[in-house]
């Protein structure tokens, strides 16, 4: 982990309110912290080089180092309030679908004082109070198997049965012990509890890298070759993935409602063993996308304490600003945004930040940190941190998890490296290789250097607040690459555009566009002028979920910059946006910001609006032009 780091509740906030932050510190020494103003985010020596502003604030001074550690792997966990005794005899059944098959056993359900399943390449396997039984037959990755466990007169059945054909392999089998399995405790699907975990020590290990569907619990001994279907069954447990997908619930279809939770964001609404094809959407057929999809590396919340609350003071100037961290020659700035006091306007201009975009490209891993890469670094001065080397922190929807499936979720409740003064994304022989969030500090210096005033919003804020956060403002201008958009943001633009306002977006020209290999995703120089490749400008990952529906909304994934117009795609003649990409959907909505931004970034949980009638979540659709 980086010695010293930081991360903030919120990315923006107005005079009056309160910003939490939280820091991490390995050092033997306490920390200063204090509020600088970020003008300039370049460490180019060609050009202004770092400029900040420092500025009084009543949270400075000095704070004692502790380390707090980062817990990643996502799993679910139902806690009953009681033990439940199992019937006797009664089964145990779930699907499950690995992904990740690399000699490492990994727990798919786990029950305090229970058994324990597990799936290997070699087969699945049931621990019971320390003995062990193994399935002779193997298992494919990205393949679905049911995984049956029967208890009958003080012996367990376990039965793997291969759910689709694969010729040439024999991956269905069984085997069987002694042994019965008494009460139902704490019930972990996807990871099994750390055995003695100390304070800082991650409570869960052996993670699944895969599919679940349907875990259940029924009474009777099933031994049957034909899968279960739970709903035609009486079922004391049955936990239904397909239930409550927007939220990170689990909800329990039996008698006793033994309802769990999700830990670290998996990705629900993926497609499940039931899936056919037919349907697109996983608001019209949730039984087919019942199916969650579990990594060891998702990370939602790193969970860190605050350290200090820092408060807006009244009349502060709207702009960007760092809450800077040092301890020797170590430093870390953690930017936000002080917007203008609600309903008012103290400019004549407004700079959007594009905090989406800065959010879903947080911790973007390319792949390009060479000797030449590091050498920079140095000569410059910059960030010396890069997320290429700091994995721990999680990485961005332009990268995959180790399973191969891409990366859905970009959360702003961890350390961002990326979005840092002085952070350098790649080399680039004649220029400063930035993006995003750096980079677009060359507009904030450049009227800051011309005595043009201006207020700073950010993409959540317009989100939330709608047009009338730009209806104050003459002109309203976007930083390099404002690149994701919800509805509420896009229609508020629009808005604002048919009533007579002004709107400058940005987009980073393409001779900046660094060209990607179609083999690698690390970077082969500068593309020439006009000349960029798909590869370039797409993610490194196709989602094989074929869905339209976020899973979060269920809406159509929505992209503000499209280099290449596609069929199907209304372009908003304004701002260039593109407001309904069916096409690119198929890439994986899940990881777009048609969801409701609230359940991956550090503001008030919501849930989408849910129809009572079909269940169904109120679609979206783009405003006819007036």
């Amino acid at each position: 982990m980086v010695p010293l780091i930081g991360y903030i509740e919120r990315l923006s906030a107005r005079p009056g309110e309160q910003i939490a932050v939280k820091v991490s510190s390995q050092l033997d020494q306490p920390y200063r912290a204090d509020l600088v103003r970020i003008i300039h985010g370049d460490a180019n020596p060609a050009g202004p080089g770092i400029k900040l502003e420092e500025i009084p604030a009543g949270f400075a001074g000095t704070y004692a180092s502790r380390f707090q550690p980062i817990h990643s792997g996502s799993c679910g966990v139902v806690t009953p309030a009681n033990l439940v005794a199992f019937p006797d005899p009664c089964t145990i059944v779930l699907r499950v679908q690995p992904w990740l098959l690399d000699g490492r056993p990994q727990t798919v359900l786990a029950i305090d004082g229970g058994p324990a399943l597990s799936v290997a390449a070699e087969g699945a396997s049931l621990e019971i109070g320390g003995d062990r039984v193994h399935v002779a037959a193997p298992m494919l990755k990205r393949r679905w198997y049911e995984l049956r466990v029967v208890t009958d007169g003080g012996r367990l059945h376990l039965r793997q049965t291969a759910l689709q054909r694969s010729w040439g392999t024999a991956d269905t089998g069984q085997a069987e012990m002694a042994g019965a399995l008494g009460a139902l405790g704490r019930v972990t699907f996807a990871a099994a509890p750390a055995l003695r975990p100390g304070p800082r020590d991650n409570q869960y290990r052996a993670f699944f890298n895969g599919r679940l569907e349907d875990p259940a619990i029924l009474g009777g001994a099933r031994y049957g070759d034909t899968p279960i279907e739970l709903a035609a069954s009486e079922c004391l447990a049955w936990w239904d993935f397909s239930a409550e997908i927007p939220t990170n619930r689990i909800l329990d279809r039996g008698p006793d409602g033994l309802h769990g939770a999700l830990r670290n964001l998996p990705t629900r609404a993926v497609r499940g063993s039931r899936w056919t094809g037919h349907e697109p959407n996983w608001c019209h057929a949730p039984r087919e996308y019942a199916a969650i999809h579990f990594h060891e590396d998702d990370l939602y919340d790193c969970g860190w304490e605050t350290d200090f609350a820092m408060e807006i003071p009244e009349g502060m100037v709207s702009g960007v600003y760092g809450v800077r961290l040092r301890c020797g020659d170590i430093q870390d700035i953690v930017p936000f945004y002080v917007l203008p006091p609600a309903g008012a306007a103290t400019a004549p201009i407004v700079f959007l930040a594009p905090t989406f975009t800065y959010q879903i490209y947080g911790n973007h891993q390319r792949g390009n940190v060479d000797d030449a890469f590091r050498a920079r670094q140095a000569a410059w001065g910059a960030y010396p941190w890069n997320a290429e080397q700091h994995a721990e922190y999680g990485a961005s929807t332009y990268n995959t998890h180790p399973d191969g499936s891409g990366i859905c979720y970009s959360s702003l409740r961890r350390p961002l490296l990326t979005m840092r003064p002085g952070y350098i994304t790649y080399f680039d022989d004649r220029g400063s290789g930035l993006r995003h969030f750096p980079a677009d500090t060359h507009l904030i210096d450049w009227l800051t250097v011309k005595a043009i005033s201006f207020d700073v919003i950010t993409d959540h804020d317009l989100d939330r607040e709608g047009v009338v956060l730009l209806q104050p403002y003459r002109a309203v201008v976007t930083g390099s690459h404002p690149e994701y958009h919800t509805p509420n943001t896009l229609n508020a633009l629009q808005d604002y555009i048919i009533g007579g306002g002004r709107h400058s977006t940005g987009a980073l020209p393409r001779a900046q566009r660094p060209r990607m290999s179609s083999k690698s995703a690390a970077p082969k120089g500068v593309s020439a002028p006009g000349r960029v490749s798909r590869a370039s400008i797409t993610t490194r990952w196709m989602a094989d979920m074929a869905v339209c529906g976020a899973a979060m909304a269920g809406r159509l994934r929505c992209c503000a910059a499209s280099a290449f117009p596609r069929k199907g795609c209304s372009r908003d003649r304004t701002t260039g946006a593109c407001r309904a990409r069916q096409t690119r959907a198929l890439r994986g909505s899940s990881r777009t910001l048609t969801a409701r931004l609230s359940a991956i970034s550090g503001y008030p949980e919501a849930v989408p609006p849910v129809s009572s009638s079909t269940g169904r979540i109120s679609s979206w659709g783009p405003r006819p032009m007036r």
